[in-house]
C-alpha cells in the first residue's frame, strides 16, 4: 500500500538531512506550512504535460529540457528569469524550423533549488563543513551551511514568483518572437538545406505552438521530507475524495514541478525515492548511467509504470562518451518489456572532468559524440531519442564548459567569468550550437530514413 509517506521506511541514502535538535519542532513547522499553501503547479497543467509527452513517445513530438546545474534564489530576477525563457524558445524554435518536429519545452527552473552530492562534508580552509546541497537546504557561504528549515519556505516563495512571472511571459508574444535566432544561422537563401519559403511557413506554426503549449517546470526529485508537502490528491476541489484516496497510486501528485526526475545516484528499486515517485500523477524521470543493470532498469519501470503509459516515464541517459555503447543493450531491454518509456539524452553529468588546474568542467566535443552516438544507436534499434537535457546559462560571457566555435579552452576555465556554485553549464551560443548540431542530427536522419524507404 503506498501514501505519501511510505518513503520513509526505504532507505534514503545520503539524502535524508538532519536538522540541529534545536531547529527540529521548526523544521516540522515549517514542512506543515508547506503542506497547507496553495499548489505551485495544477493538475490540469499536469494533465496538459502528460498529453504532450504521449506525443513525444509517439514520435511527434521531442523534449529540450534546459537550466542552470543548481538554480539560486537570486536567480528570481526579472531578467534572468526572461533570459532563461527565451533560450529555451529559440532553441526549440531554432530545432522545429530545422526538422519540423514541434517541441515540449520544459524549464530546469521553479525549484531546481537541491543538488546531490558526493559526501556530507568537505574541507574548507582547514575546516570541515557540511557540503552545499542546493539553497532549498543550505547557503553556499561556508559560515552558513548548516541546514536551515526556513529555506523550505524561502524556496517556495522564490520557486512560485518564479513561476509567476514565467505565465505572464507566455501571454507575452514578444518572448516567443525569436525569429531572429534561425534568421541569424540562415546562410545564402537557406537553413540547414531548407528553404527560406518553408522556414516562413514553419515559423507560423512552431510559433503558434509555442504560444500554446506553456515552459513547463521541472526539477531533481531530491529531498523527499520536502517534497512530500507538495503531496495533493489528484482530484478537482469540490469532487469527492475516493473511498481508497489515501493509499491510491496513482491519485496525487507533487504540486511544486509539472515533471520531477530521479538521479543516478537514487534510483535503487528499493530505494526511498523510486518508492516516492511510483504514486504520483506527474510524469517522472529517471536518470540512467553507466552503473545501470537492465533488468533492474526493468523492474523500476514496472513497479512506476504498471499500467504502461505512453510518456508517464522519461528514461534520461547520462552515460558520457566512453560508456555510451552501454544504451544499445538497455534499450533492448525496454523494448522487450514493452513500457512505452520517452528516450532522453543528457550529455552533460557523463562526460564531466577535471582540466589540469583543478577546476570541474566538460567539453562541448565529448557532448555532441555522446548525442550523435545515442542518436545511432536508437536508430539501429529503431527506436526514438525523444529528447535533450541540458545544463544552461542565458549568461553570455560564462565560461566554464570548453569547446565550441571560437569557444574556450582549458587554461581559459576559472576566475569571475566561471560562476556555478556546483556543475559546468553551457553559455548561450554554446547552448545554441548544440541545437543546431542536434538539429542536423534529426534533419539528416530523416533524409537517411527516408532514402531507405524509397528503395524498398
Amino acid at each position: 500500500m503506498w501514501t505519501p509517506s511510505t518513503w520513509r521506511g526505504k532507505t534514503a541514502n545520503l539524502y535524508t538531512i538532519e536538522y540541529s535538535d534545536n531547529k527540529q519542532v521548526h523544521a516540522r513547522s515549517c514542512l506543515s506550512k508547506l503542506a497547507h499553501l496553495p499548489p505551485l503547479v495544477t493538475p490540469s497543467e499536469v494533465s496538459h504535460l502528460r498529453v504532450l509527452l504521449k506525443e513525444v513517445a509517439l514520435g511527434q513530438r521531442v523534449i529540450w529540457q534546459c537550466g542552470d546545474c543548481a538554480e539560486l534564489f537570486d536567480h528570481c530576477e526579472t531578467t534572468y528569469i526572461a533570459d532563461r525563457v527565451r533560450l529555451l524558445s529559440q532553441l526549440s524554435l531554432v530545432f522545429s524550423l530545422a526538422t519540423n518536429i514541434p517541441v515540449v519545452r520544459i524549464g530546469r527552473m521553479a525549484g531546481q533549488y537541491g543538488k546531490p552530492r558526493n559526501g556530507l562534508t568537505e574541507e574548507i580552509n582547514g575546516t570541515e563543513l557540511p557540503k552545499f546541497y542546493g539553497d532549498v537546504i543550505n547557503s553556499f557561504e561556508p559560515s552558513r551551511r548548516e541546514p536551515d528549515p526556513d529555506r523550505m519556505l524561502l524556496a517556495y516563495f522564490h520557486a512560485g514568483c518564479t513561476l509567476n512571472y514565467m505565465r505572464a511571459l507566455a501571454r507575452d508574444s514578444r518572448i516567443h518572437e525569436t525569429a531572429g535566432a534561425a534568421t541569424n544561422f540562415t546562410r545564402e537563401g537557406s537553413f540547414l538545406g531548407i528553404e527560406c519559403s518553408s522556414i516562413t511557413e514553419r515559423q507560423k506554426y512552431h510559433h503558434s505552438d509555442q504560444l500554446t503549449n506553456p515552459v513547463f517546470t521541472s526539477h531533481e526529485c531530491l529531498f523527499l521530507h520536502y517534497e512530500q508537502a507538495f503531496t495533493r490528491p489528484w482530484w478537482q476541489p469540490g469532487e469527492p475524495a475516493p473511498a481508497d484516496a489515501e493509499s491510491a497510486p496513482g491519485r496525487f501528485y507533487n504540486s511544486s514541478a509539472h515533471f520531477l526526475w530521479v538521479g543516478d545516484k537514487t534510483r535503487q528499486l528499493d530505494g526511498a525515492h523510486v518508492e516516492y515517485i511510483r504514486g504520483l500523477q506527474n510524469p517522472v524521470g529517471i536518470k540512467v548511467g553507466p552503473s545501470t543493470n537492465a533488468d533492474e532498469l526493468v523492474d523500476i519501470l514496472n513497479l512506476i509504470d504498471p499500467h504502461y503509459e505512453p510518456g508517464k516515464v522519461v528514461l534520461i541517459s547520462r552515460l558520457g562518451q566512453r560508456n555510451v555503447s552501454q544504451l544499445g543493450p538497455l534499450v533492448r531491454a525496454v523494448q522487450e518489456s514493452r513500457h512505452p518509456v520517452i528516450w532522453q539524452c543528457d550529455p552533460m553529468h557523463g562526460n564531466t572532468r577535471m582540466t589540469d588546474g583543478g577546476i570541474r568542467t566538460r567539453d562541448l566535443a565529448s557532448m555532441l559524440a555522446e548525442i550523435t552516438s545515442t542518436i545511432e544507436i536508437h536508430r539501429q534499434h529503431n527506436s526514438w531519442l525523444g529528447g535533450i537535457h541540458l545544463e544552461t546559462t542565458p549568461d553570455e560571457d560564462v565560461v566554464e564548459c570548453v569547446g565550441g566555435i571560437n569557444g574556450p579552452q582549458d587554461k581559459e576555465i576559472g576566475g569571475f567569468r566561471y560562476k556555478t556554485k556546483c556543475d559546468p553549464r553551457l553559455n548561450r551560443k554554446q547552448t545554441m550550437e548544440i541545437a543546431l548540431e542536434v538539429a542536423r542530427l534529426y534533419t539528416e536522419l530523416h533524409r537517411r530514413d527516408r532514402v531507405c524507404r524509397a528503395r524498398m
